[in-house]
């Protein structure tokens, strides 16, 4: 289905091109075909440009998805000095939580 809305999209660009060209202007039939057209792509792009914004937000979603599955810091371990108190960053503070939902074990 995207794919369809590619192509749509292609068309759309194509007849937008064709109204500005001075050929098209000069004849009214193909002027009136071409912004007959265009009024066409516009109302299903309304459509499609929404419907591939969403399979985009999906397959990000998914790939998230996989990532939070995978614990990608799983088995590295950290120790995060946050400034030159030398205040470090344990299991128990804010830091550290995020670090654990990565997969990551402190060794402060």
């Amino acid at each position: 289905m995207l794919e369809q809305v590619d192509a749509l999209e292609a068309e759309y660009t194509d007849v937008e091109g064709r109204l500005a060209d001075p050929e098209v202007l000069g004849d009214p039939d193909l002027l009136q075909a071409a912004g007959r057209r265009f009024k066409e792509l516009e109302e299903v792009l309304a459509v499609g440009r929404p419907l591939r914004s969403a399979h985009e937000d999906l397959d990000a979603a998914r790939e998230l998805a996989e990532l939070a599955e995978g614990r990608p810091g799983a088995g590295l371990t950290y120790f995060h000095e946050v400034d030159a108190t030398l205040y470090s960053a344990t299991s128990s503070t804010f830091i550290g939580q995020l670090y654990a939902l990565l997969g990551l074990e402190n060794i402060a």
